[in-house]
């Protein structure tokens, strides 16, 4: 980190103690009251990251802190919260209803605005195409999103129309019921047909962009299937059973197989064309809030997978 971005993150520091008029006040609305310029949206996205804590403990949005308790937190990088703007984006909807829409997500396409994202997201696509569908009392900086897929990784995404709906899909995500299979390709020999990685992830104290396996981190749970290799790279199905940021990257990263791509976690491209990490949502299924039908949404492998796919092919002559 330069001598500038030193201070703009000391400049973003806040520590302060909890009055009597906070006090017991559920913590995102402390937050946002305090500092009216973010949204409590805002700071609940804030607090799940790992950026508020009371002394060295990370809490989360729904925390009261008692009278004076000391809050130590960062505040959001953007000053004033952002409103997208709807934009004449190609989209690839899988399936629609009055409801949800899945939607087929290409790599490099950021889910919403941020930080040096302003436009070109998913969420500007979103409000072009489906504004009138979606709920007056949306989020104002994340509409139709109930999860996200980092910018270059691919595949099926779930939005949303209505917020009861919206409310009902994060509560089956919170309880594990919406089933999330990914496809990836991994530098290494993996040789186990199977294999369950249950290890912690926390946010990195040294580096904030990524995060970590770490003892006091959230528990974390991915289930692989190995699905070929020819002894220098393998392509691997991975199951998520929580749903942490970067959680198969971090995952893979840790026992020693990165993802191709992935130069966060120390995955190259390995002279081919840059690609982003090899990581791509296969498969989303779960139980339609309003009409009870399983639902199951599937995207194939995109065009940045081939050559390393017949890379497999050639050596083995196999590929699921």
């Amino acid at each position: 980190m330069n001598n500038t971005q030193d201070q703009l993150s000391k400049d973003r520091n806040r520590t302060f103690k909890v009055t009597s008029e906070e006090e017991g006040k559920r913590l995102d609305r402390l937050l946002a009251d305090r500092f009216p310029d973010f949204s409590r949206e805002r700071w609940k996205r804030v607090i799940e990251e790992g950026e508020v804590k009371t002394g060295k403990k990370k809490v989360s949005s729904s925390y009261r802190p008692a009278l004076g308790e000391t809050i130590v937190c960062l505040l959001p990088e953007q000053q004033k919260d952002c409103h997208p703007q709807p934009e004449q984006i190609p989209l690839n909807v899988l399936y629609e209803d009055d409801w949800i829409a899945a939607i087929d997500k290409p790599a490099g396409m950021v889910v919403h605005p941020a930080h040096g994202h302003s436009s070109g997201t998913l969420v500007n696509a979103i409000l072009h195409r489906y504004e009138k569908q979606l709920s007056a009392d949306r989020d104002p900086v994340r509409p139709g999103i109930v999860h996200r897929l980092d910018r270059d990784t691919s595949g099926v995404m779930i939005v949303v129309f209505d917020n009861n709906v919206r409310h009902a899909i994060q509560r089956l995500f919170r309880q594990h019921e919406v089933e999330r299979i990914y496809d990836t390709i991994v530098w290494g020999d993996f040789e186990a047909p199977r294999a369950v990685i249950e290890l912690p992830i926390a946010r990195s104290d040294v580096n904030r962009k990524k995060m970590v396996v770490r003892e006091d981190g959230k528990p974390a749970k991915t289930r692989i299937e190995n699905i070929a290799g020819n002894g220098r790279i393998t392509h691997l199905r991975c199951a998520l059973v929580t749903g942490r940021t970067h959680q198969i990257r971090v995952h893979l990263a840790h026992i020693g197989y990165p993802v191709i791509g992935d130069t966060l976690y120390g995955g190259r491209c390995g002279g081919r064309k840059e690609t982003g990490q090899l990581l791509h949502a296969s498969l989303i299924s779960f139980v339609h809030p309003i009409t009870n039908e399983i639902m199951a949404f599937e995207s194939p492998l995109d065009d940045r997978f081939k050559p390393y796919l017949d890379e497999i092919d050639a050596a083995s002559g196999i590929r699921a």
